[in-house]
């Protein structure tokens, strides 16, 4: 499995979900922080949505950390989510889950 982290951030873009054909794309958390208050955040995150649809990538919202950048992320189409919203990260132990 290929998969890219840190989508959107540095040099994390458009040639590597060329070049590299991705199974996963990790949305960076720096454009989920508040995406549910930025229209710009939320038309970066649906064209990215559409572009990995089409191109067959699952794409994963990092660094969700409230109910409105859930839902927002949600009403959008997206699926799969990490962050503080469901569990904090745990050492050598499984995190307990929050609710959505």
């Amino acid at each position: 499995m290929r998969a890219i982290d840190d989508y959107g951030e540095g040099f994390a873009g458009l040639n590597h979900l060329i070049e590299l054909e991705p199974d996963l794309v990790k949305i960076d958390l720096n454009l989920v922080r508040g995406v549910d208050r930025h229209r710009s955040r939320q038309a970066v995150i649906r064209s990215t949505a559409l572009l990995c649809e089409e191109m067959g990538i699952r794409l994963i919202a990092e660094g969700v950390e409230t109910r409105e950048e859930f839902e927002t992320l949600r009403d959008m189409g997206l699926s799969l989510f990490q962050g503080y919203r469901f569990a904090r990260p745990g050492f050598e132990s499984l995190p307990q889950p929050n609710m959505p």
